[in-house]
């Protein structure tokens, strides 16, 4: 869904482009839908890989997708897991690894410091059968006969095959998330407040005020000084739905980022101040099921404050 920007210059560098790419105020793999073109390429392929792109590996973000909203969101659950990592225990307590691949867990080949090679069933066929044949010596009946061990083996009990050679089948019943991904930094919801402020007071966002904000997020600073998120749960339980908007404006400007109902990013700008045309305290809620948009009401407890005049 698109929100129609009129002017061609780029929201964060200014340089003006003759078309600008469409750039999605909520990244599209966590089921963002609206999209405006007030990014250039450079710009919007740099959020994209070096602020975004973490989203992809927290922790927090997966489990919303993959589990708590797995059956509101089933199209989600599935493009979101494609290419991520998952684990299993087996019962004698090592991990198994896998990747999914169009839909499908593979198991990563991994070798222990033991020694101990863990592969997909099929894959650890070829490559014993390959070793037989290539450094073992053995002759065409005894790799048959090894690999009618191999078929044969019991799954749990650990089947010689081969002199020096065993095997141990296994299976997996369930794949868990590893939970070893790293939070999004600071950068990531100040993004999405700066984009919304873009759309919500237009072409002032150019004015100079904006300047090292812009700077900050270009440069995906990590200790930033033009902005502080404060960051929590709402504990209020997950929901398929964002939410976006101004909380308040006195005695600096702070615009609320709302991921999936649990997760809540105040981000403070501390020097929002000027004159001009007024920036009102609301907002928007995406709701990812439907791909439907609803205003926030707005806070009248809050005085807005002046923002400056387009430029």
């Amino acid at each position: 869904m698109e929100w129609p920007w009129q002017d061609k210059r780029c929201i964060l560098c200014l340089r003006e482009d003759e078309e600008l790419s469409r750039a999605h105020l909520f990244p599209e793999f966590l089921g963002g839908f609206l999209w405006s073109r007030t990014h250039c390429r450079d710009c919007n392929s740099f959020i994209g890989h070096q602020v975004e792109a973490a989203a992809k590996r927290d922790d927090s973000f997966r489990y919303a997708i993959e589990v708590a909203l797995a059956e509101e969101l089933p199209d989600l659950a599935r493009s979101f897991a494609e290419s991520q990592g998952y684990i299993a225990r087996t019962p004698d307590g090592s991990l198994i690894r896998s990747t999914v691949r169009r839909g499908t867990h593979e198991i990563r080949a991994e070798t222990s410091e033991e020694g101990v090679r863990t592969q997909a069933t099929d894959e650890a066929r070829r490559g014993i059968e390959t070793e037989l044949r290539r450094s073992r010596g053995l002759s065409e009946e005894d790799i048959a006969a090894a690999l009618d061990r191999f078929d044969a083996a019991p799954e749990g009990s650990l089947t010689e095959i081969a002199p020096g050679l065993s095997v141990r089948h296994g299976s997996v019943e369930s794949w868990d998330l590893p939970f070893d991904g790293a939070r999004v930094g600071d950068v990531f919801p100040a993004a999405i407040a700066f984009h919304f402020l873009a759309l919500r007071i237009g072409t002032a966002i150019y004015h100079e005020i904006f300047s090292p904000l812009r700077d900050e997020i270009r440069a995906a600073e990590s200790d930033p000084t033009e902005f502080v998120v404060e960051s929590g749960l709402s504990r209020r339980g997950y929901l398929g739905s964002f939410i976006v908007g101004t909380e308040q404006t006195m005695p600096h400007t702070v615009v609320r980022v709302q991921l999936f109902g649990e997760f809540m990013y105040r981000v403070h700008l501390r020097r929002l101040k000027s004159s001009g045309s007024l920036l009102p305290c609301d907002g928007i809620a995406l709701d990812l099921a439907n791909r439907t948009i609803g205003q926030l009401p707005p806070k009248e407890s809050r005085a807005p404050i002046p923002l400056p005049s387009d430029q």
